[in-house]
């Protein structure tokens, strides 16, 4: 479970210290304290069907689509580039209907962020 509070937290600053970095998923995440977050961080809460484990994931597998979303936005954009770098004229309908699936790709993932 510390891989999925480490992806909830982000990265650790240089200005952070554990408990700071901890503290970061209660404020992403308002159902959880920071006590329940050190308790799974600890070991101390290790069942799997325990609510604050199960909230944890969901949140980590929102944050990975949400990733895998920007990689395939940005290879979208890089497909059409590339189309219209070999013949614009040609694949002109092509590479647009690729920039439109990365923007609407990047659209949702906005719109999922700010649901959060």
């Amino acid at each position: 479970m510390r891989r999925e509070i480490s992806i909830v937290a982000g990265p650790m600053l240089w200005s952070d210290n554990r408990k700071s970095w901890l503290a970061r998923v209660p404020e992403k995440l308002p159902g959880l304290t920071l006590r329940t977050v050190k308790a799974i961080w600890d070991g101390e809460i290790t069942s799997e069907k325990h609510w604050a484990i199960l909230e944890l994931r969901r949140a980590v597998a929102v944050i990975e689509t949400q990733r895998e979303l920007n990689k395939l936005s940005n290879k979208y954009e890089a497909m059409a580039q590339q189309l219209l770098r070999v013949d614009a004229e040609f694949y002109r309908f092509d590479a647009d209907r690729l920039r439109a699936m990365a923007r609407e790709n990047s659209n949702q993932n906005r719109a999922k962020a700010k649901l959060k």
